[in-house]
């Protein structure tokens, strides 16, 4: 329910450049994320710049973007059978990012990193669980 509340939040929410960029409640879309590093990146950066908005659904819309990388950073990990060291690297950034996130003052964006940090171990428990303990 928090998913679906930050998801709704986020809507029709433009960043500073003026373009509309709310994230879908699933990850279907591979247009955000990509196979190359860069794309992941740049989809990094935007999600650090929005969790440091003043604007509460600009920050869910972050903590949405956290869950979708880790998201599609699993499943190109399985397709490979392994976890790279730099897919490994990125999920770590993910897990600290939603951890921030835990702090904000709006419960549906802290809420939604609850759920981020939860898919996030359940997707990769070998990364996440020991940053987590």
């Amino acid at each position: 329910a928090s998913h679906a509340a930050a998801v709704v939040a986020a809507r029709g929410v433009t960043n500073a450049e003026g373009s509309n960029t709310a994230p879908t409640s699933h990850s279907a879309d591979k247009s955000d994320i990509g196979d190359t590093m860069s794309s992941i990146e740049n989809s990094l950066l935007q999600t650090r710049e929005d969790l440091s908005s003043s604007l509460p659904p600009i920050r869910a819309r972050g903590v949405i973007r956290l869950r979708t990388i880790g998201h599609d950073l699993t499943i190109q990990s399985q397709k490979c059978l392994v976890i790279t060291e730099d897919d490994s690297s990125h999920l770590r950034q993910l897990l600290e990012l939603a951890i921030v996130a835990l702090k904000d003052e709006e419960s549906y964006v802290y809420l939604a990193a609850i759920q981020a940090i939860v898919a996030l171990a359940d997707s990769c428990p070998g990364v996440v669980l020991p940053i987590l303990l």
